[in-house]
């Protein structure tokens, strides 16, 4: 557009010719309230001229975060329903709930109970109930497997509970040589000087040897020893249930079945240690060994811890095991919560030095057990034979031991909320049952298992629980590796 000059005189105007120069920019008044932009759609923009709008066919920005708020506080929520109340039932409000106190006071009062009528009654064996509960409750507590010590070493490279082991075994040894005469004399007192010291296991070599790997072998199908497959079961496990069935006929087949003739013929190889001054010993012991040579058993005890005590530290320095807890101890722990594996041997150990004086009391008072080590497996064949047969003792202290052991676990597990039946697949269950029927076979054949002849049989220092642990562990490892590593 031509830039217009206006004249001096006239009034007129004339075109100069120039360019003009763009007008200042004003400042745009304010939209009038009719002619706002609609809401809703898409961007709207208006037009120049006209005063109408167009649709840019752009999204229309989402409302402001305060009008959310207010839509928030103007709509009230409906409040979630609760869910209906399940009744808890007996063990879950006197075990696992917060009256868990009255739970543990009557399983006190019942053992109390046992205890009482076993001796008022004269049926001793009666007392294996009172420990099985006690050693099952520790074993379920601090998940304590002997199979797994052994198992761990190789699979995992892990020490921790064969260290655990080998703690409870040597507070054992201890235990054992104080009830002995060479202690305090209480196994004397308890059985009335009819036991002086606890029978080792037999060292029936051939029989150890192949019992013993065959019985390693049902451990690791079955996924647990004896002890540990029971408490299993009492956990709700229901192929551990199947194993310790099976574990049972095993047994059953190895001393009445087809198998006992062979079994028997290989008991025959006993091993025998002569003296200097020419006195057999049948079943000897490390104790009678160097008893023998001039060495008394408790400086052979502490030869023993000493090299323990070397081993451990070159292995782990100088750390101990943590076995009272930082934060203290209290009731409610103890009977509610895990245990730590170096707690549950020491209260492993010291109930099985118990029940070392309640078996052999049992077998002097009234015939109803043994004057030797406490066996899980043998447990298990007793209670077959006493419960299965005419002529069982229906009072036999292992068998009635292991009855209390699978109780004892029940116990802990209703305690800790832990308790529940679990159902494996087709193949575990085959294979649990192979495993128990191995095991059952195998203590027959060797006499014992991992807690007749490494738990309670290695701390009398007896030759045939030594060369029983061998062969058991050999047939863990040998298997281990065939079935996870190979």
């Amino acid at each position: 557009m031509d830039e217009w000059e206006e004249l001096e005189k006239g009034g007129g105007w004339v075109d100069t010719g120039e360019e003009a120069a763009p007008a200042p920019a004003e400042e745009a008044a304010p939209a009038p309230a009719e002619e706002a932009a609609p809401a809703g759609g898409g961007e709207w923009e208006e037009l120049e001229k006209g005063g109408g709008w167009v649709d840019t066919g752009e999204a229309a920005p989402t409302a402001a975060p305060a009008v959310e708020e207010v839509k928030k506080a103007v709509v009230p929520r409906a409040k979630p329903t609760p869910p209906p109340e399940v009744k808890k039932g007996f063990f879950g409000e006197f075990f696992t709930g917060d009256s868990w106190g009255i739970g543990l006071l009557l399983v006190i009062v019942m053992l109390i109970a046992i205890t009482w009528i076993a001796i008022g009654t004269n049926n001793i064996g009666l007392t294996g109930l009172v420990v099985g509960v006690l050693i099952g409750f520790a074993f379920q507590k601090g998940r304590f497997c002997i199979y797994m010590a052994h198992r761990d070493i190789l699979l995992m490279n892990s020490y921790g509970m064969m260290k655990a082991l080998g703690l409870c075994m040597i507070l054992t040894m201890i235990g054992y040589l104080l009830v002995s005469n060479n202690g305090l004399g209480i196994l004397s007192s308890a059985t009335g000087g009819k036991f002086l010291a606890i029978a080792p296991r037999p060292f029936i070599w051939a029989a150890i040897l192949i019992g013993g790997f065959i019985f390693g072998i049902g451990t690791v199908l079955a996924g647990g020893c004896a002890a540990g497959t029971s408490y299993r079961a009492g956990e709700g496990y229901i192929g551990n249930m199947i194993a310790v069935i099976t574990l049972m006929l095993g047994a059953s087949l190895g001393m009445f079945g087809a198998l006992s003739p062979f079994i028997g013929e290989l008991k025959k190889t006993v091993g025998m240690y002569t003296t200097v001054s020419g006195n057999t010993i049948q079943n000897p012991t490390v104790f009678d060994i160097m008893t023998n040579q001039g060495i008394g058993s408790w400086l052979t005890a502490i030869g023993i811890i000493i090299l323990v005590a070397i081993i451990w530290i070159w292995k782990s320095g100088f750390t101990l095991p943590e076995i009272i807890p930082k934060g203290g101890i209290s009731l409610e722990k103890i009977v509610k919560r895990k245990w730590t594996k170096w707690k549950a041997g020491v209260a492993i150990a010291v109930i099985v030095v118990i029940g070392l004086l309640a078996h052999a009391a049992a077998q002097a008072c009234c015939g109803q057990g043994h004057n030797y080590s406490i066996c899980a497996a043998c447990g298990l064949v007793r209670l077959t034979n006493n419960y299965f047969s005419t002529n069982g003792n229906l009072f036999e202290w292992s068998g009635l031991m292991m009855v209390g052991l699978i109780a004892g676990a029940f116990i802990s597990a209703q305690f800790a909320g832990e308790f529940s039946l679990r159902v494996p697949e087709g193949k575990i269950i085959l294979q649990a049952a192979l495993g128990g029927f191995l095991m059952g076979l195998g203590a027959v054949t060797a006499l014992g298992c991992t807690v007749g002849h490494i738990l309670s049989g290695v701390p009398t220092l007896s030759l045939g629980s030594l060369l029983a642990w061998f062969s058991i562990a050999v047939g863990i490892w040998v298997t281990t590796y065939m079935l996870f590593m190979r």
